[in-house]
C-alpha cells in the first residue's frame, strides 16, 4: 500500500503550519519576558530552540541519513528562522503590553546564534561517510542558505 501521491505535500503543509505557529515574534517575546520575570522557573526561548533542534535534527545528532519528509521539516524550520531575521523593520514590531523591535531585544541574537550552531553542525556532518549523498547535499544547501543570510546580516 503506497501512500497517496499528495501525502508529501499535505504533510509539508502541516509541518509548515506548525513551525510557523511555534516560531513567531510574539511567542519568542513572551518566552523572553517570562524568562526575565521568572528566571529559573521559566521555559525560555533557548529551551524552545534546544527542544526543536533535538527533535527536528534527531537523525543528525545520531549521525543517520535523513528521509524526504524529515528533510522537508528541517528546511521549513531553518527557513522560518531565516525569515525571522530577514524581515524588514516595520514587521519586526512585537506587540504585547508594549512595542519594540526584535533588533532591540535578544530575539535576533538568539536566532543568529541558533543558525550559527546549525550551520556548524550541517558543515561537519555533510562530510560524514555515514550519511547518504542526498542528506549530505541537503545539509550543504542548508549551510549555504544560513551563510548567505549571516553574510547579509553582518
Amino acid at each position: 500500500n503506497k501512500l497517496d501521491f499528495s501525502f508529501g505535500i499535505e504533510l509539508s503543509e502541516i509541518q509548515k503550519m506548525n513551525i510557523e505557529r511555534l516560531i513567531t515574534r510574539v511567542r519568542m517575546s513572551n518566552l523572553l519576558n517570562a524568562q526575565y520575570e521568572h528566571e529559573e522557573d521559566a521555559y525560555t526561548l533557548q529551551n524552545l530552540f534546544d527542544d526543536l533542534n533535538q527533535s527536528i535534527f534527531r537523525e543528525l545528532h545520531e549521525k543517520e541519513s535523513v528521509d524526504f519528509y524529515r528533510r522537508n521539516l528541517q528546511k521549513i524550520y531553518v527557513n522560518r528562522l531565516l525569515q525571522q531575521i530577514a524581515l524588514e523593520e516595520p514587521l519586526n514590531l512585537i506587540t504585547s503590553n508594549f512595542q519594540y523591535t526584535t533588533i532591540n531585544s535578544d530575539i535576533q541574537t538568539l536566532i543568529l546564534n541558533e543558525l550559527r550552531k546549525q550551520k556548524e553542525l550541517f558543515e561537519k556532518l555533510s562530510k560524514s561517510s555515514r550519511l547518504d549523498e542526498t542528506t549530505k547535499t541537503h545539509l550543504t544547501e542548508l549551510a549555504k542558505r544560513i551563510e548567505k543570510q549571516l553574510d547579509l546580516d553582518s
